[in-house]
């Protein structure tokens, strides 16, 4: 007759064999066998409180791995049991296996459709999460409860779980940035990096400072921090995470030519990197290569469905096809994927804003600035404002961007266009705009719109000594088609075309430049060209 120590032994070896199959990916074998010994197990008046724990547990594991969720969090809600009572014994609490247990079970309900409603589901996961003491949390389970806050809208939660995280984790730069992100000073934050030179932990600093320089909208100033890392710690030109990060601050910047450049030598180092490649798309589809922007979004799309990254590629295609309702359908489907990706709030607002929608436009560049203060948000809401003639609440937007980033000459810039959209505040628009433009003579935002104010006044000669002694820095299609723009307004037919061609050099497929040259071409010819 077997004896309770070898039966216990005998589950034990079962139990172990089947996590084997499952963690060597043999699903179906772990299923068969976790299901015997649960079988055997319920058939025992004496049965280990924390085998059953363990079997419901790796039961519940072959559920959630054939994607049968709501099966599943019925033995997750067994082993949770199994496993608190196992604890009570020990006179532990909790134990680490009721941990593990009590993580799974949250992300189980999370993707169940159990209950409806995907709020109702994350408060569920709150509440089983917040029951393990804080002194008993990992990084991995913080990690996961800081997402959960997160989408609760939960910030003060967030914000503590990202303090345990570093605690733990000296090295966790995502919590670091997750802070800075929620506006903790940077002081502040810096005092969490341990202050041992022994463990390297310099290169933490310089990151964050970067990572700040940019969030406050001092681009110029991120791009050379971030260089400076990659040579100095990395020692690489080939970081790929500190390069997607130059890349956005590049693009952020207005220096497209540069972003695209970024952007280019990442994918030629790793063809299969997915973050940011929807904004690496977006920058094509802003020069106009419709057959470009075709292939990148199918090549992410194929390399992986599940991330919102491809939908919003695919969103892009779409909107340059001109279905704009399929693009719409596309930028909710990476909304569903992750909430939190505002990527896919920028195709959604500006699809609407092509649609003249304006005031559905704002709701969600609204629901953009929960989870980012980039300056595209707040400028496309902004945007939005003035089309609907809400100058109030355009004003009260630029005030708020400038709070979120006083030094920033975009934000300055953009507080200068809404002040010009007020007749007794022109001096001061044009005040704001010269401001910038001291800032960072390469703020083409700033040289566009001080053009933009002479225009109105007919100061033609002006706007073209400006953007002439600019142009060196502000050295995009934009800027020389405006030029050359400038230049046929004043007859000057040679400059003209000589710029129209640099901005074709810089994107070949710039519209505006190619039907400059046709009107040029005309007025030489004799023709009378059409507006």
């Amino acid at each position: 007759m077997m004896t309770t120590a070898e039966g216990h032994g005998d589950e034990n070896y079962t139990l172990r064999t089947a996590r084997q199959l499952l963690e060597n990916g043999l699903r179906g074998s772990a299923e068969l066998m976790a299901h015997a010994l649960l079988s055997r197990l319920s058939r025992k008046l004496d049965a280990n409180v924390r085998i059953q724990a363990e079997s419901f547990l790796l039961f519940g594991d072959c559920l959630f791995e054939n994607r049968e969720f709501s099966r599943a969090l019925k033995y997750y809600e067994k082993s949770l049991q199994a496993s608190r009572h196992y604890s009570r014994s020990l006179k532990i609490r909790p134990s680490e296996l009721e941990i593990r247990v009590s993580e799974k079970y949250a992300r189980c309900i999370l993707q169940s459709k159990r209950d409806a409603s995907e709020s109702s589901r994350y408060e569920r996961a709150k509440e089983v999460l917040e029951a393990v003491p804080e002194s008993h949390r990992t990084v991995s389970f913080l990690s996961f409860l800081a997402s959960v806050y997160e989408h609760n809208g939960y910030k003060r939660g967030a914000i503590d779980c990202y303090r345990q995280i570093i605690k733990k984790e000296p090295c966790a730069i995502e919590a670091y940035t997750a802070l800075l992100d929620y506006e903790i000073p940077l002081a502040e934050v810096s005092g969490l990096i341990p202050k041992d030179p022994g463990h390297g932990f310099s290169w933490v600093r310089s990151y964050i400072n970067a990572h700040y320089s940019s969030f406050k909208g001092d681009l110029q100033g991120a791009i050379v921090q971030y260089k400076q890392l990659d040579k100095s710690t990395f020692v690489a030109p080939f970081n790929i995470p500190v390069l997607l990060n130059m890349a956005d601050c590049n693009m952020r910047n207005g220096n497209t030519v540069s972003a695209y450049l970024l952007y280019t030598q990442i994918q030629k180092t790793d063809p299969d990197v997915i973050d940011q490649m929807d904004r690496f798309i977006g920058l094509i589809k802003s020069q106009g290569k419709v057959m470009l922007v075709n292939l990148h979004a199918n090549s992410l799309y194929n390399t992986c469905e599940e991330r919102p990254e491809a939908w919003v590629a695919m969103g892009r295609y779409c909107e340059m096809k001109g279905d704009k309702e399929k693009a719409l359908t596309f930028a909710e489907k990476a909304i569903s994927l992750n909430k939190m990706h505002v990527e896919a709030y920028y195709l959604k607002a500006s699809i609407l804003e092509s649609l003249q929608r304006f005031a559905d436009a704002i709701i969600v560049y609204r629901q953009a600035l929960q989870y980012t203060k980039e300056f595209v948000a707040f400028q496309g809401l902004i945007d939005c404002y003035l089309n609907l003639d809400k100058i109030k609440e355009a004003l009260v937007q630029a005030k708020s961007i400038l709070s979120y980033m006083p030094n920033s000459p975009q934000a300055i810039t953009l507080v200068g266009k809404v002040l010009s959209h007020l007749p007794d505040q022109k001096k001061q628009a044009l005040a704001a705009f010269r401001r910038a433009l001291e800032m960072d003579p390469k703020c083409v935002e700033a040289v566009l719109a001080i053009v933009a104010t002479y225009i109105v006044d007919k100061r033609y000669e002006e706007s073209i000594d400006l953007l002439e002694s600019h142009i060196e820095n502000a050295h995009t299609d934009v800027a020389h088609t405006r030029l050359a723009e400038l230049h046929a307004v004043v007859g000057n037919y040679a400059r003209s075309m000589k710029h129209y061609n640099t901005a074709l050099s810089i994107n070949p497929d710039f519209e505006k430049a190619k039907e400059g040259i046709l009107r040029i071409e005309m007025m030489i010819s004799g023709g009378e060209a059409q507006e």
